[in-house]
C-alpha cells in the first residue's frame, strides 16, 4: 500500500525534466509540476518533491535523493544506466522506466544510416552481411527491416541465448568475435553494464575493433561506453575505409573531437528522439505512477493523436517507381520523412568548440531537437500511375513498407 500522502494527488509535488513531452496532459492531475532542464535537476530542487521524472541526462543516486521526500522515480527512457537502481530498492523508492519506447525510432535511424552509407560508398545493401549485437526490442526491429533490405543477418545476444535455449537452433546466432570477423556491417543495440556475466562496457575494445573487416561499417546507437574511444580513434586513423556512424559518445555531453572528425555521420544522442517514442516513454511512466498511487491511468491516445495531426506526409509521384534502383526509391522516401543529414550537419560543428561550449551545444541540440515522427506513423501517398508502374511498382512498394515501416496509400 503506497503512503497516504500519495493519494492526495493534488498535493503531490512533481519535479520533471522539461524535455519530457505532454507533462501537463499526462501528469497534471497527479499534482503540481515543476519543469526544469534535466541537467539542472539538483538536490535542492528535489528535496521536498514527492515524484521525480527524468530522462537520461539526470543521474539518479544517493547524492541527488538522500534526505528528500521522493518516493517515485520515473525515467522516460529505455536505458537505466543513469539510475542507481539498487539504491532506490534499498530506500524503498519505486522506480519505473520505459523499455522499448524508442525502439521504432532507433530502428528508423539505423535504416536511414544504412541507406546513406550505401549511397556514399556506392555499394548495394542487398547481399551484404549485417551483424546485430543485441537482439532485444531495437535489435529485433532492425533485423526485420534489414531482412527486407536483402541483408544477410548475423546475430549475437548471449543474455538471450542463456535465457532462450531454443535460439541455439537459429544458425544466425553466433559468438561476438565470429560476428565481427564476418560481418560487413555491425550495429550495436546492447544496454550498458559494467559487471555481471555479460558486461558491455568497452565491449568493442582494441582487440575486437581490430577484428572488423577493412572498410567495414560500424553503427552505435546503444551507449558510447560500449566502444573504447581511444581504440576507435586509433582504428579510424589507420583505416580510412572504415565507415562509422555514432549517435552516442563515451564523454557525453562533451564528445571526443577525434571521433567527431573521424566518423562519417555523428549525431547528439537523438536516434530515439522521434516524438512518438518520447510520448510513449512519458505515457509509460505516467501509467506506472498511476498504478503506484492507485489512480486511473492516463490515456495515451489523445496525446498521441494531438501530435499525429501534425505528421508529415510523403508523396511519391510517377517517377518514384520507374526503372530506378530500389535503393533510390527507399532513399527518396526516407529523406522526405527524416532529415538525417540535417541532424549530422547541425552536429558536425561541435568539433571546433572548446569543451564547455561543446557540452552546451550538445545539450542544446537535444533540447531543441526538431519534431520527427517514426516511419510507422507516416502515410506515403502514391499517385495511381506510380502504383501501376510497369517496372517494379509493387515490389518497391512492398520493400518500402517492410524496410521503412511506412504505410502506402494510393491516391489520384
Amino acid at each position: 500500500m503506497p503512503p497516504d500522502f500519495l493519494f492526495r494527488e493534488t498535493f503531490m509535488k512533481i519535479v520533471a525534466d522539461a524535455n519530457i513531452p505532454a507533462l501537463e496532459e499526462l501528469f497534471g492531475h497527479f499534482g503540481q509540476i515543476s519543469a526544469i532542464p534535466g541537467e539542472k535537476i539538483s538536490r535542492e530542487a528535489v528535496l521536498d518533491a514527492d515524484v521525480l521524472l527524468v530522462r537520461s541526462v539526470t543521474s539518479i543516486d544517493s547524492s541527488l535523493l538522500s534526505g528528500s521526500n521522493v518516493r517515485f522515480v520515473g525515467s522516460a527512457t529505455a536505458g537505466t544506466d543513469h539510475v542507481d537502481v539498487d539504491y532506490l530498492k534499498r530506500e524503498g523508492i519505486t522506480f519505473a522506466n520505459a523499455p522499448g519506447s524508442n525502439a521504432d525510432s532507433v530502428a528508423d535511424y539505423v535504416v536511414v544510416a544504412l541507406l546513406e552509407l550505401a549511397t556514399i560508398t556506392d555499394l548495394p545493401l542487398r547481399g551484404m552481411s549485417l551483424g546485430i549485437v543485441g537482439v532485444g526490442e531495437v535489435g529485433a526491429r532492425v533485423a526485420k527491416r534489414a531482412a527486407a533490405l536483402g541483408l544477410e543477418l548475423l546475430l549475437s545476444d548471449p543474455p538471450r541465448e542463456d535465457s532462450e535455449p531454443a535460439l541455439t537452433a537459429d544458425d544466425r546466432f553466433c559468438p561476438l568475435d565470429q560476428l565481427l570477423l564476418n560481418a560487413d556491417i555491425v550495429t550495436l543495440h546492447v544496454p550498458l553494464s559494467r559487471d555481471g556475466r555479460h558486461p558491455t562496457y568497452h565491449l568493442l575494445d582494441a582487440t575486437r575493433l581490430g577484428m572488423l573487416k577493412d572498410g567495414a561499417w560500424l553503427i552505435n546507437t546503444a551507449r558510447g561506453e560500449v566502444i573504447a574511444p581511444d581504440a576507435l580513434a586509433s582504428r579510424l586513423a589507420n583505416d580510412k575505409r572504415l565507415e562509422v556512424v555514432l549517435d552516442v559518445w563515451s564523454d557525453e555531453p562533451c564528445p571526443d573531437t577525434r571521433l567527431i572528425a573521424g566518423v562519417r555521420f555523428g549525431t547528439p544522442h537523438i536516434a530515439g528522439y522521434a516524438i512518438d517514442s518520447k510520448m510513449r516513454g512519458a505515457w509509460m511512466i505516467a501509467r506506472a505512477l498511476a498504478e503506484h498511487v492507485g489512480a486511473a491511468a492516463p490515456a495515451i491516445e489523445q496525446v498521441v493523436d494531438r501530435e499525429s495531426r501534425s505528421a508529415p506526409e510523403a508523396c511519391l509521384g510517377p517517377h518514384a517507381f520507374t526503372p530506378r534502383s530500389e535503393m533510390n526509391c527507399l532513399l527518396e522516401c526516407s529523406r522526405s520523412i527524416y532529415d538525417f543529414r540535417g541532424d549530422y550537419q547541425r552536429f558536425a560543428g561541435l568539433g571546433a568548440l572548446d569543451p564547455d561550449a561543446r557540452a552546451d551545444a550538445f545539450r542544446a541540440l537535444r533540447r531543441t531537437y526538431p519534431a520527427r515522427r517514426t516511419f510507422n506513423a507516416i502515410d506515403v501517398h502514391m499517385t495511381a500511375s506510380s502504383a501501376s508502374s510497369t517496372f517494379g511498382g509493387a515490389e518497391h512498394g512492398r520493400c518500402l513498407e517492410a524496410a521503412l515501416g511506412v504505410r502506402l496509400v494510393e491516391r489520384d
